[in-house]
């Protein structure tokens, strides 16, 4: 094999045609020997004599090489490493990894380098038994103090990126002892910890990389934290460190490590510690962060919030799920015992030290990069969660801070902080409270930020106070949409669109929530009513904030982005008579800014990926259209279609940017859902972009853009879909069938299955065997997959749904051909309703996924005739289930649905 050092050095030259070529010739070398190529890199890596640029290079070309990407599963990479690389190959490489953990020459980086590349190939061999004494190996430096600093750091780095690898807890949950050992030892510095400052270099790198590697494996120690002397000796060690003076970096880690253990092991928090004269370790943490919080450097002390903020919000969570009897966990009611000392630290903190940055945190999380995270944000967002859990303590404590620090004369960061309370807490808590005295508070201090926006004189106040508004109307309980102040609310939030930008952005978001608040009132008081409460504002709204998106300044603070969202909210919530308005006035407007853009950008030229002005403003534009198409009808879109579906077509023609495709595309799925079989004309052209979506995997957004919109199609198109069937479901079965796709994708796609049958019929059956084994394949996995946290979870009813939904469209589908009987004959049905048993065993809460289960069974009484309805009437659940849906459920086609299958099998 040629000199791999050689091309690593070429591969980094500053010469594009050098570096292209040594990057090309990297790519052959992997692809036509790759376990030669993974061994040379190890053992590259091992060599402390080669440049430190080259072995860092090398350490993460190995990384990358043996690491899944975009969400996949990993089954590809650990098919290739198995295949490709021997068995003596592997040694080599894993020798050449432990050796290069003691590297001296290239110091901590390059370690940590070694360490995440060791991770991965762990990550591939430990499971398989292929590395039986890594752990041992890695844990041995730190129990013999002999070894130097060099290969302890390297061993607790590599602890703890194998750590955070998620599919290796359960093996590394049978080394948790060994790995605790090692780790408490290495924040303790191997014996030789600093006490005081300025701390040993070599020994903080130990013990900062210890601290991260026990957060890390605080998935698996569960165990560890039952005993109670090793429960005292994690929890005293990590104290420890977040108290030491050596380093705020060190501090930082350790209560970034209390985090992860009041989150994961919350209910060990009030017992008492031994080792600390039977304190309890809520007591101890209790001086710890109060400290912390007053006295420390800012990223210090923003972790110490970061703890209450995260007791505060598993709090919130279990009285929630007790007052819905979904849970019988103990609520401790810790934030209720600390909320008079600690409540007025927090309301302190969020006063800022007049700096220029948003003291408020992010609208969304699309603003995140113009939104600076500082210690006044922590706090903030710390006792609003506060306010979830003990409501009346912390109201009846906020509310005095407000009223004192509202006033004119005080300085502005106070008033700003009055802002800042109103918005995280009064809103919060007053949504929470039940106490009269707590809810006479509000009159009082509710119209303050309106009073600030239109009165102060600084910006930073106006900025919070628009941001207030905002979240009080998320709580729509709190606020009086059919008072007086609703008129000079938006009234000053359309003054304030012509504010500097920062305070413009914020007006747009307190708009947004305010459209969102009347939406849902109007639908409250009557879904069909033809005007709502904000139908008198709409035009002059619409107008404003079309105004302000062409602002010359509205690249600032992403203001434009802000405004055009904002008038989506707005097209979105109003009632019909204002939406009828908005159509008739703006529908031209948008077209012609987006005709414009589309003009503005050089002819031919493709634009790339990244986000240029121009294209990010097609985007937006496009995201607008959609809006206005949704709500319009066929009569009104047919003599404007072919003008919009142009300019979309141009759009996705020009850019080659993801996001921008989405958007383009979501407005081509509104326009075909609005046409329905009109948009017959429009198939072929909008085809081949779907198309692209659904194969793009490594955009894993723009591929569930592109699901939707097939989706869409087949609604709209019916049989007319057919001669695109053969290209989209091969498309879908790529995906579903490959290893990089995220996971995200597959419900959605495994739904779209279940479309596609229900519009081309009985011409589903070419694709029947490779559809029904997706569906197959996918109710299995949503049974056996562990459940390791809330996404997951989430994930898993999403499969769920989408799967036992697919199988109606399917049923459906071949029924209207009479082709239903082929589910029968290829053993179809008996493992479906195996499938809805295990689902209505495991979701007795989900009624959605409880109304699938239903729809099946009644699906397959009413298409397979009396032996398939005798068959589950001979199922004792089924009638359970059905008598208690018809009965209980709390949606009205849940009851239709139950009611329904009901009538087939047991009338």
């Amino acid at each position: 094999m040629a000199s791999v050092t050689a091309i690593l050095q070429q591969a980094q030259s500053a010469d594009f045609a050098t570096r292209s070529a040594a990057e090309q010739e990297l790519l052959r070398l992997e692809a036509s020997d790759y376990g030669a190529f993974v061994t040379e890199l190890a053992t590259l890596l091992a060599n402390e004599e080669a440049p430190v640029d080259v072995r860092q290079l090398a350490a993460i070309l190995l990384k990358n090489s043996v690491a899944s990407r975009g969400g996949a599963d990993g089954a590809g990479v650990a098919e290739r490493w198995r295949a490709q690389v021997s068995a003596g190959q592997r040694t080599a490489v894993h020798e050449a990894l432990l050796e290069a953990l003691g590297s001296v020459r290239g110091g901590t980086p390059v370690r940590r380098q070694v360490a995440q590349a060791l991770a991965k190939v762990a990550g591939l061999d430990l499971p398989t038994g292929a590395w039986p004494e890594l752990i041992e190996r890695l844990v041995q430096p730190m129990l013999q103090p002999g070894d130097g600093y060099a290969r302890r750091h390297g061993s607790v780095e590599a602890l703890g990126f194998l750590s955070e690898e998620g599919a290796l807890a359960e093996v590394l949950s049978r080394w948790s002892d060994a790995i605790l050992t090692a780790v408490v030892q290495g924040m303790r510095g191997g014996g030789e910890a600093p006490t005081t400052t300025p701390a040993n270099k070599e020994v903080l790198a130990v013990q900062r990389a210890a601290t991260g590697a026990l957060f890390n494996a605080l998935a698996f120690v569960a165990h560890n934290f039952e005993n109670e002397r090793e429960r005292d000796i994690i929890m005293l060690t990590v104290m420890a460190a977040a108290a030491s003076p050596a380093d705020w970096g060190l501090r930082r880690d350790a209560f970034e490590c209390l985090v992860g253990i009041a989150s994961r092991y919350y209910d060990k928090l009030a017992l008492r510690s031994p080792g600390s004269n039977n304190l309890t370790y809520i007591e101890l943490l209790f001086q710890l962060t109060l400290e912390a919080i007053q006295n420390d450097c800012d990223e210090v002390a923003m972790q110490a919030i970061e703890f209450w903020s995260t007791v505060a919000d598993e709090e919130a969570s279990r009285l929630e799920e007790a007052a819905l009897h979904l849970s019988n966990a103990v609520c401790l009611r810790i934030v209720e015992q600390a909320v008079a000392p600690l409540l007025p630290v927090l309301l302190q903190s969020m006063v800022r030290n007049g700096d220029g940055a948003d003291g408020h945190a992010a609208a969304d999380e699309d603003d995140a990069e113009q939104v600076s995270w500082n210690k006044a944000a922590a706090a903030g967002t710390c006792v609003a969660l506060m306010a979830q859990a003990a409501p009346d303590a912390v109201l009846q404590l906020t509310v005095p801070f407000v009223r004192e620090n509202s006033q004119a004369q005080v300085a502005w960061p106070r008033r700003e902080a009055a802002m800042l309370a109103i918005g995280s807490v009064v809103a919060a808590a007053a949504a929470a409270t039940s106490d009269p005295k707590s809810a006479s508070l509000l009159p009082e201090v509710l119209p303050l930020p309106l009073q600030a926006l239109e009165t102060d004189p600084h910006e930073a106040v106006r900025d919070t106070a628009a941001w207030s508004i905002g979240r009080t109307f998320q709580r729509q309980e709190v606020v009086d949409l059919e008072s007086t102040l609703l008129r000079r609310l938006v009234q000053a939030l359309t003054r304030s669109l012509q504010d500097v930008p920062r305070v413009a952005r914020s007006a747009c978001y307190a708009l947004s929530s305010i459209a969102e608040a009347t939406a849902a009132a109007d639908a409250a008081a009557d879904a069909a009513a033809p005007t709502g409460v904000l139908s008198p504002f709409a035009v002059d709204l619409a107008d404003a904030l079309l105004g302000t998106a062409a602002r010359q300044d509205a690249d600032e603070y992403r203001l434009m982005v802000a405004a055009y969202e904002a008038f989506i909210s707005l097209l979105q919530s109003v009632a019909e008579d204002a939406a009828r308005q908005l159509l008739a006035l703006y529908f031209s407007e948008v077209m012609r800014r987006l005709e414009a853009s589309l003009s503005a950008q050089q002819d031919g030229a493709l634009a790339g990926a990244e986000m240029s002005p121009q294209v990010e403003l097609q985007g937006m534009l496009c995201g607008v259209l959609q809006a206005l198409v949704h709500r319009s009808d066929a009569e009104t879109l047919n003599g404007t279609a072919d003008r919009v579906m142009t300019a979309v077509l141009r759009v996705l023609g020009r850019n080659a940017s993801a996001a921008v495709h989405e958007d383009a595309l979501m407005a081509a799925g509104s326009v075909a859902s609005v046409l329905e079989a009109a948009f017959g004309p429009y198939a072929e052209h909008i085809m081949p972009y779907v198309l692209a979506g659904l194969r793009n995997w490594q955009a894993y957004q723009l591929c569930v853009v592109a699901v939707g919109v097939t989706c869409d199609l087949c609604r709209s198109l019916g049989r007319a879909i057919e001669p695109y069937a053969d290209a989209t479901m091969e498309a879908v079965f790529m995906a579903l069938s490959n290893n990089d796709l995220n996971r995200s994708v597959k419900p959605p796609m495994i739904g779209c299955i279940g479309d596609m049958a229900l519009a081309i019929e009985g011409a589903f059956e070419r694709h029947l065997d490779v559809a029904m084994n997706m569906l197959r394949q996918a109710a299995l996995l949503s049974v056996q997959m562990p459940v390791s946290d809330d996404d997951t979870n989430d994930w898993i009813l999403d499969l769920r749904q989408n799967t036992l939904e697919a199988y109606t469209g399917v049923i459906n589908g071949l029924k209207s051909d009479g082709k239903a009987m082929l589910l029968v004959e290829r053993g179809h049905v008996e493992w479906v309703v195996h499938f809805c048993e295990r689902v209505q065993e495991e979701v007795m809460g989900d009624e959605d996924l409880l109304r699938s289960v239903a729809g099946v069974l009644g699906d397959i009484a009413q298409t397979f005739g009396p032996q398939a309805s005798a068959g589950i009437r001979r199922l004792a659940w089924a009638r359970t289930l059905l008598e208690t849906l018809r009965n209980t459920a709390q949606k009205r086609s849940t009851r239709e649905t139950a009611d329904w299958a009901y009538q087939l099998l047991y009338a």
